[in-house]
């Protein structure tokens, strides 16, 4: 296990995407390479924003990591981004990357326009997504 924190101490990652085949090699590749950390899915933009309500009114922790998909339909990621500051108090705002297989700059000016802490590009291997997460958690124990 790469965690050692108590599990109602663990800080929470969230990933948000529309595709179904992708949430599930997120899952795959974050538990095989051995984080207890809470990983919580949503498919939608909406689904998250509600999330982040119940967040709001104590009825659910909050999330420190989010992975958010910016090409969505309904709501896009960087729609999503703009609202994230509406939902959650300024000390309690996740830290948010944006995960897309987008390599447009000007996606990634944007996103970190709107309080992104990066873009990352959809790893095409379950090698580079572990090495992602551990990237991502390092400095998080």
């Amino acid at each position: 296990m790469v965690d050692h924190l108590p599990s109602e101490t663990m800080e929470q990652v969230i990933v948000v995407d529309d595709n179904d085949g992708d949430l599930y090699l997120v899952k795959l590749c974050y538990e095989e390479a051995g984080y207890s950390r809470p990983m919580l899915q949503f498919t939608s933009g909406r689904e998250f924003l509600d999330h982040l309500r119940c967040v709001r009114r104590g009825q659910a922790p909050n999330p420190h990591i989010v992975l958010l998909d910016l090409n969505m339909p309904g709501l896009n990621g960087l729609e999503v981004l703009e609202r994230i500051g509406d939902e959650t108090a300024p000390e309690t705002m996740p830290e948010v990357w944006m995960f897309t297989s987008s390599t447009d700059p000007a996606d990634r000016e944007r996103a970190l326009a709107l309080g992104a802490r990066g873009l990352v590009v959809k790893p095409d291997s379950m090698d580079d997504y572990v090495k992602l997460f551990a990237r991502l958690l390092q400095n998080r124990n």
